[in-house]
């Protein structure tokens, strides 16, 4: 599959290279401002990944969601950095999202955060506003 042309430098490092965006960056406070109407796509290929409605301001300075699109996202064992964790991808194109925790008591229904890069998704709004992170 080639890459979409509206990739910045930094998406490709991070959905190709499984690099992280640095924290607290305009991506996120773009990503906190943005309705929780609409869905959270790939930016690689489009699947829908989150609904709006699962996004939340888990104050870690990356864009978070209490569930996503299962059929859509990819989980595999992360043991990099000395710790395990569960890596996050798309399971249509295999771009790397971020990482999911659990128990970690947001208050969420199910007690879980995706913490996903703002430049691994786009936001698509039900009006047909699209919002791609740089």
């Amino acid at each position: 599959m080639s890459l979409p042309n509206h990739l910045s430098q930094l998406a490709i490092a991070v959905t190709q290279q499984a690099a992280t965006e640095p924290p607290f960056s305009a991506n996120y406070d773009v990503f906190k401002s943005l309705p929780s109407t609409g869905d959270f796509l790939c930016t690689v290929c489009q699947a829908s990944l989150f609904p709006g409605a699962a996004k939340f301001d888990a104050k870690c300075g990356w864009p978070a969601f209490w569930k996503g699109d299962e059929s859509n996202l990819k989980e595999l064992v992360d043991t990099s950095g000395g710790r395990k964790r569960t890596e996050v991808r798309c399971a249509q194109c295999d771009a790397h999202l971020g990482h999911r925790f659990d128990g970690e008591h947001f208050g969420n229904p199910k007690d879980v955060r995706y913490c996903i890069n703002a430049v691994s998704v786009q936001y698509a709004g039900p009006d047909g506003q699209k919002k791609i992170f740089e």
